[in-house]
């Protein structure tokens, strides 16, 4: 007999997300294709893949392409957990937090989010920390993450390698 533990819902599709793709796309480098056709058929494309439009105000840190004036990133700094408690909504911690374990950030013996992965893509929509006020933007912004315009983003609607941890 075979028995398999599975922290996924019951008839969840499984999908492995995998942590070194893009999870935000700016329109700007959307803007950039060779034509407007191509443009439409490649956002088209995402959105039948689950990525989601996203007005400007998202925070994210990627290795891939500048997300930002200075540049692309070679480090992802660690986020103390401590950074959540300032936050008023015991749902928006959990939602940042499942958000970021399902893109592959791990929380280490300090209480501490860490990307253990070198290269790093990873992106918070403006739903998650605009509705959290200033506070938590200026705190990720200080460790190296861009405010970005509008794009497109993942949710990160698949499984993951990586157990979600939300505080109880």
């Amino acid at each position: 007999m075979q028995m398999f533990i599975t922290a996924a819902p019951v008839g969840a599709v499984p999908k492995h997300l995998n942590v070194h793709e893009p999870k935000f796309i700016p329109a700007a480098l959307l803007d950039a294709c060779n034509s407007q056709t191509q443009r439409i058929e490649t956002i088209d494309l995402l959105k039948s893949s689950g990525w989601e439009e996203v007005d400007p105000g998202g925070v994210g840190i990627s290795s891939s392409y500048s997300l930002g004036k200075d540049g692309k990133v070679s480090v992802a700094p660690p986020l103390p957990l401590s950074i959540l408690e300032t936050l008023t909504s015991t749902k928006a911690v959990r939602e940042i937090l499942l958000c970021l374990t399902t893109q592959g950030w791990v929380v280490n013996d300090n209480d501490t989010l860490c990307w253990p992965h070198g290269d790093i893509e990873t992106y918070l929509s403006p739903d998650m920390v605009v509705s959290e006020g200033e506070v938590l933007v200026a705190e990720l912004i200080s460790r190296g993450w861009i405010l970005q315009d509008a794009g497109l983003w993942n949710p990160c609607r698949a499984s993951s390698p990586y157990l979600p941890i939300t505080p109880v």
